[in-house]
C-alpha cells in the first residue's frame, strides 16, 4: 500500500470527507503532510493563525481554552478520524483553542489555502465538503449548548460523576487526567474534586494512580448520575 493509500482511508475515517468518494479522497491525501505530536505537546496554541486544517489519524488531543482567570480549560476531545480545532477555512483567522496531546498522536495537515484551491477547482468535492462541515459545526454547537444547560443545573459532585463516567465511556477504563484537570472540564474547584475522587475512592469506584484516574466501577459511576454503563 503507497503512503497516498494510507492517507486516503484516514482521510475516508473524517466525517467532512466521508462522502467523497476513493478517487476524491486520493486527490486531497497529496496535499495532506503527517505530523506527529509527543504526550504533552501542543499541536497549536491559542492565537495561532488558521493555516492549516488537520485531522486525526491516532492518538488524542485535548482542546483548551485559557480563561480570564487565567486558568485553561478543558471544553472537548479531538481522537482519531475528528478535525482538529476549529472548522474553518479562513487561513487568516487566529484559533481560538489551543490542542494539547494526551496521547502520542499522529494528524494529517492539509493546508487551508490548498484546500480551498480544490474544493473551489471541484464543485462537487467542495459541495460535498462544506455541506459535512456545515453539520459538524451544527453538531458541535448543540452539543456545547447541552454540556452548558446540563452544567448549570447540576451540583458540582453531579458535574464529576457525570464527566467521570462520560470520559470513561469514550476513553475507556483508564483515564489519562489528573483530578484538577477533571475539575476544569466539570467547572469545579480542584480541591471540590479531589475531595469528590477521594470518596470514589473509599468507595472502590475509582484508583488514582499519579495523572491518572483508573474507573473500577463503571456501574456505582452511573448510579451517581441516574445512568447506566449502556446509556
Amino acid at each position: 500500500m503507497s503512503a497516498h493509500d494510507g492517507k486516503t482511508d484516514i482521510l475516508g475515517k473524517s466525517v467532512i470527507f466521508s462522502d467523497l468518494t476513493t478517487q476524491q479522497r486520493a486527490r486531497l491525501s497529496r496535499l495532506a503532510v503527517e505530523h506527529h505530536v509527543k504526550l504533552g505537546q501542543f499541536m497549536y496554541s491559542e492565537g495561532d493563525l488558521l493555516e492549516y486544517l488537520y485531522v486525526v489519524a491516532e492518538g488524542r488531543l485535548k482542546i483548551l481554552k485559557h480563561s480570564l482567570s487565567g486558568k485553561d480549560v478543558i471544553v472537548a476531545f479531538s481522537g482519531p478520524g475528528e478535525i482538529l480545532g476549529n472548522v474553518s477555512l479562513a487561513s487568516d483567522k487566529e484559533r481560538f483553542y489551543s490542542a494539547q496531546a494526551v496521547l502520542d498522536t499522529k494528524v494529517l495537515a492539509i493546508k487551508t489555502d490548498d484546500l480551498l484551491s480544490l474544493l473551489s477547482s471541484d464543485l462537487e468535492v467542495g459541495f460535498k465538503v462544506l455541506r459535512r462541515m456545515l453539520i459538524v459545526v451544527d453538531q458541535r454547537l448543540t452539543s456545547a449548548l447541552r454540556r452548558l444547560v446540563d452544567l448549570a443545573a447540576e451540583r458540582a459532585e453531579h458535574r464529576l460523576a457525570y464527566t467521570l463516567f462520560t470520559l470513561s465511556l469514550e476513553l475507556g477504563h483508564t483515564l489519562p487526567f489528573t483530578r484538577e484537570e477533571v475539575a476544569q472540564m466539570a467547572g469545579t474547584s480542584a480541591e471540590t474534586a479531589i475531595r469528590f475522587v477521594s470518596r470514589l475512592k473509599k468507595a472502590g469506584v475509582v484508583r488514582a494512580p499519579r495523572r491518572k484516574i483508573i474507573i473500577m466501577d463503571q456501574s456505582k459511576l452511573g448510579l451517581l448520575i441516574g445512568a447506566s454503563p449502556q446509556a
